[in-house]
C-alpha cells in the first residue's frame, strides 16, 4: 500500500510539475477531460432518447436529441483538437528543456567521468528517463479521463439495474489486472533492452560512419564488425521479443476474459430491459455502457500500470550500473563514475547549469597564474586498472617556463597534461595555481587565459570559423583576426576567397576536403588567436606535419608565447630540446628531468633516443647523398 501511495504522490507531483511548465496546457487538458467524460454520458443519454424516439416514429422527437447528439460529437471533436495540439507544444517544449538540461549535465560532469566505459551506457538511460515526467503526467490525465467516463457510464447503468454495472465493472478489473501484474517485469525488459542496445548502435555507427570507412575496408574488418553487429542485434531483438509477446498474451487473455463478459451482461441487461418493459434505444445505451464501463476501466488499471511503470525508471529501477561517490563529487583515486550524475534528478527541468567543479557556469575562485603552479605527489589510476596510469613526485612549474614532456606510447604524457588542467582529478593533494586547489577555480575564467591543443582534437562540422573560434565571442566575428592566424598557422590559402566562411565536413554540399596535415594547421590557428594566453598545453600539436611545415608552426609558437608558460608533449627531441626543461615518462613515472644539456650528460633514455634520431637523420643525409 505504501507503495501505491508513493506512486501516486510521485505521479501527483509530476502533474504538478507540468503545470508550472505550462498552466495553460495544462488547464486545457483538464477541461477536455471533463468535456469528454460528460460527452460519454450525454451521448448514452441522447442516444437512447434518438432510437426510442426512432421506433416510436415521433419524428419531432427524434430530431432534438439526435441534433444534440451530433453537437456533443462537435464539442467534443473541437474541444480534443485543441487540446491535442497544445499538448503537443507542451510536450515538444519539454523535450527541449530536457536536452537543455542533459547538456548542461554532461558540461558539469568532469573529464574522467565522461570517459568512463560506462557513460555511454548511463547517458542512453538518462536521456530514456528524462522526457518520463512528461509521460507520466499524460498517463495521469488519461487515468483520470478513462475513470470519470468509467464512473459516469455506472452511474447511468445503476439507474437501470445495479447489478449490470457492477458486472460490467469486475470485467473491467480482469482484465485491466493482467497488465498490472505485468508491470515489475515489464520495467525489468526495458531496463536490459536499454542497455542491450548500447553496443549495437554503436556498431552501426561504426559501420556506416565515414569516419571509419577508409579502415574498415583496409583492414578488411567490415565483415567481422557486421557480424558483430547482427550478434548484438539478435540480443536486443530477443528481449524487445519478449516483451511484445508478453503484452500480446496480456492483451489476448483480457479480450477472452471481455467477450465472455460482455456476452454475459448484454443477456443480464436484455432481461432488465425486458422486465422494466424499456425500449429498443435504451437496450442500445445500456450495452454501449456496459462496453464504456469495462473498457475505461481495464483502461484506468493499465494507465496505473504504466504510471507504475514510469515511476519505476524515475525512481533508478531501469538504472544499469551504481557506483561510489567521491568527495564533492568528483571520482575518487579509482576513477569511479558517481551513480548520479547522469541519472540524477530526471523529473527536474532547469536552464541554469548547476554548480560543480566541471561545469561552464562561472563558479569558483578567480584564476590566477603569476608564480608557480605546483604538482604534488601524483597516482592517477583508469577505470577497471589496478596499475596506476600517472606517479610522480612533487614538481614545480614556473610562470614563463617552457617544459616537453617526452615518452613512449601509454607512458603518461596526455594524462599528466589533463591532471595539470583539472581535467582528472587524481587522489590526494591537488594540483594549486598560485596555492589554488585547480578544482577550486573558476572554469570559465581558468580556459579564457589558458590555450589547449589536443592531439586528438574535433574536427567540427561546420565553417572554417567554427572551427577556429566557436566559444569565443570575440574573435568569432573578428575576420580580419581570424586571416592573420591563418596566416601565422600557414594556411594562407584559406585565408583568402571565403576565408573564415568556407564550410568543411560533410554538412554543406559545398565543403572542401582538406588533409590531415591541413586540419592540424587549423588547429594551431586557434593559438594565435589568443597570443595573451597565460599557459599554452600543447599535445603532439606538429604530428601530422611535414618537417618544413613542423619548423615553422614551431617557430611560431615560440615567438608568440616568447614570455608565456608551454608545455610540450612530443616525440621528436629536436623539438624538446629547445624547451628550458624535459620531462621524460616512462610507465607514468618522470624519471629524468632537466635541460637538453643536463640529460646528454646524463646518458639515460633521453640521451639514447637523441643518439637514435641523430643517428636516422644522419643516415637520410647521407642516402640523400649518394641518390643525387
Amino acid at each position: 500500500m505504501r507503495k501505491v501511495a508513493r506512486i501516486a504522490s510521485d505521479a501527483l507531483a509530476s502533474a504538478w510539475r507540468m503545470y508550472r511548465f505550462d498552466k495553460a496546457g495544462v488547464l486545457l487538458s483538464l477541461a477536455a477531460l471533463a468535456g469528454n467524460a460528460l460527452q460519454s454520458y450525454g451521448t448514452l443519454a441522447f442516444t437512447a432518447q434518438t432510437i426510442n424516439a426512432a421506433v416510436g416514429n415521433d419524428v419531432s422527437a427524434f430530431l432534438t436529441p439526435l441534433a444534440a447528439l451530433a453537437g456533443l460529437q462537435l464539442f467534443g471533436a473541437g474541444l480534443n483538437a485543441i487540446s491535442a495540439y497544445r499538448t503537443s507544444r507542451m510536450q515538444l517544449a519539454y523535450a527541449n528543456a530536457c536536452e537543455m538540461r542533459l547538456i548542461e549535465e554532461n558540461g558539469a560532469l568532469t573529464l574522467a567521468e565522461q570517459e568512463h566505459p560506462q557513460y555511454e551506457e548511463r547517458l542512453a538511460m538518462r536521456r530514456f528517463a528524462a522526457t518520463k515526467p512528461f509521460e507520466l503526467y499524460a498517463q495521469v490525465v488519461q487515468l483520470l479521463l478513462k475513470l470519470a467516463t468509467a464512473i459516469l457510464g455506472f452511474r447511468y447503468l445503476s439507474g437501470v439495474h445495479p447489478a449490470v454495472g457492477a458486472l460490467a465493472f469486475a470485467v473491467g478489473c480482469l482484465k485491466g489486472g493482467l497488465h498490472l501484474m505485468l508491470v515489475k517485469r515489464k520495467t525489468m525488459l526495458n531496463g536490459e533492452l536499454h542497455r542491450a542496445s548500447v553496443r549495437p548502435s554503436y556498431l552501426y555507427s561504426l559501420l556506416t560512419g565515414s569516419a571509419s570507412q577508409k579502415e574498415l575496408t583496409v583492414y578488411r574488418s567490415r565483415t567481422y564488425f557486421k557480424a558483430r553487429w547482427l550478434s548484438a542485434k539478435r540480443v536486443s531483438d530477443g528481449i524487445l521479443s519478449r516483451i511484445q509477446r508478453m503484452q500480446l498474451s496480456a492483451g489476448f487473455a483480457g479480450e477472452t476474459i471481455s467477450a465472455a463478459g460482455y456476452a454475459a451482461a448484454a443477456c443480464f441487461a436484455a432481461w432488465t430491459v425486458r422486465e422494466r418493459g424499456l425500449g429498443a434505444g435504451d437496450f442500445m445505451a445500456v450495452t454501449m455502457a456496459m462496453s464504456l464501463i469495462s473498457s475505461n476501466l481495464s483502461s484506468v488499471l493499465q494507465s496505473w500500470a504504466g504510471v507504475a511503470e514510469t515511476h519505476a525508471h524515475l525512481s533508478g529501477a531501469g538504472e544499469p550500473i551504481s557506483g561510489s561517490k567521491g568527495s564533492k563529487g568528483r571520482v575518487d583515486e579509482k576513477h569511479e563514475l558517481k551513480s548520479d550524475p547522469m541519472l540524477g534528478d530526471a523529473a527536474g527541468v532547469s536552464f541554469e547549469g548547476r554548480p560543480g567543479d566541471g561545469s561552464e557556469n562561472g563558479h569558483g575562485k578567480p584564476f590566477a597564474f603569476a608564480e608557480t603552479i605546483d604538482l604534488p605527489a601524483l597516482r592517477y589510476f583508469y577505470p577497471n586498472r589496478d596499475k596506476p596510469a600517472l606517479e610522480i613526485g612533487e614538481r614545480q612549474i614556473r610562470r614563463g617556463e617552457k617544459i616537453a614532456i617526452l615518452g613512449g606510447k601509454g607512458s603518461g604524457k596526455s594524462t599528466l597534461l589533463k591532471v595539470v588542467l583539472g581535467l582528472y582529478i587524481p587522489g590526494g593533494d591537488p594540483v594549486r595555481y598560485d596555492g589554488i586547489p585547480v578544482d577550486e577555480i573558476d572554469r570559465n575564467g581558468m580556459f579564457a587565459r589558458v590555450q589547449v591543443l589536443f592531439q586528438d582534437f574535433v574536427r567540427y562540422q561546420g565553417t572554417v570559423r567554427e572551427n577556429m573560434a566557436a566559444g569565443h565571442a570575440d574573435a568569432l566575428q573578428d575576420d580580419a583576426r581570424l586571416r592573420s592566424a591563418l596566416e601565422a598557422a600557414g594556411l594562407g590559402e584559406l585565408a583568402q576567397g571565403r576565408g573564415p566562411d568556407t564550410p568543411l565536413g560533410q554538412m554543406d554540399p559545398s565543403s572542401i576536403y582538406l588533409s590531415g596535415g591541413q586540419w592540424q594547421k587549423l588547429a594551431l590557428s586557434r593559438l594565435f588567436l589568443r597570443p595573451e594566453a597565460d599557459l599554452v598545453v600543447l599535445d603532439e600539436p606538429t604530428s601530422a606535419l611535414d618537417p618544413l611545415s613542423e619548423s615553422a608552426a614551431m617557430d611560431g609558437i615560440w615567438r608568440t608565447f616568447a614570455d608565456k608558460t608551454v608545455l610540450l608533449v612530443t616525440h621528436r627531441v629536436a623539438l624538446a630540446r629547445r624547451a628550458d626543461r624535459i620531462w621524460v615518462l616512462e610507465e607514468g613515472r618522470l624519471v629524468e628531468d632537466g635541460n637538453h644539456e643536463t640529460l646528454l650528460a646524463l646518458g639515460g633514455r633521453y640521451a639514447r633516443v637523441w643518439s637514435e634520431q641523430e643517428a636516422l637523420h644522419d643516415r637520410l643525409n647521407t642516402t640523400r647523398s649518394e641518390s643525387r
